[in-house]
């Protein structure tokens, strides 16, 4: 009873998460793609290997990978620069220290 009752929360968690958090008003989520041809449903996989954009995958019927990416920090700085504008002491230190290249990637992988 008790795994149950567990097992039921963490459903009830999970589907309050918002899947559309980051999507702005002018953009759409991709839930499924239809192909019509001559106004009938097309079942034709070779087309379907041809798209570009594919849905999100689903386990329980829950987007799971977009809910771990909607988690993660989308303020980070894009590029070293930005990084070193928040940390000038350790931008300047890794800059003086390493060739350039090398402290491109020392902050990209600080980012």
């Amino acid at each position: 009873m008790k795994k149950i009752f567990i097992f039921f929360l963490l459903t009830l968690f999970l589907s309050a998460c918002s899947s559309v958090k980051r999507v702005q008003d002018s953009q759409f989520l991709l839930t499924q793609n239809i192909i019509t041809v001559n106004e009938k449903k097309n079942t034709n996989t070779d087309l379907n290997e041809l798209l570009v954009q594919k849905p999100n995958s689903k386990t329980l019927g829950l987007p799971l990978s977009l809910y771990f990416y909607n988690l993660g920090n989308n303020t980070k700085p894009k590029k070293p620069s930005e990084w070193g504008k928040t940390k000038p002491k350790t931008y300047n230190f890794i800059k003086n220290i390493f060739s350039e290249k090398q402290s491109i990637s020392y902050a990209k992988s600080m980012i």
